[in-house]
């Protein structure tokens, strides 16, 4: 399985992996979820079916952008918040 950085992984190749499976029609949570490695998982989440809540706190010099969600904004919850902030969880 490959993934192209420039797109969205293949939905067809991630369902065809048995181990992401169990992630198909499931709700996930992806914290730090606007950074680039963290976006890769929300991607590849999306693509699988799974209900993703990113939080990221968007701290300057930590790399988040929304921008790493291109083309799945409408499909992912994202909230900006500190996990460490209870109120916001």
């Amino acid at each position: 399985m490959t993934f192209d950085l420039l797109r969205s992984p293949d939905p067809d190749a991630l369902r065809s992996d048995s181990r992401l499976q169990a992630f198909q029609g499931t709700r996930s949570l992806v914290t730090g979820g606007l950074g680039f490695i963290p976006s890769n998982v929300v991607h590849a989440l999306t693509a699988l079916g799974s209900r993703v809540t990113v939080v990221d706190s968007l701290s300057p010099g930590q790399g988040g952008n929304r921008y790493n969600l291109k083309g799945i904004e409408d499909r992912v919850d994202v909230r900006i918040a500190d996990i460490r902030d209870e109120a916001a969880m």
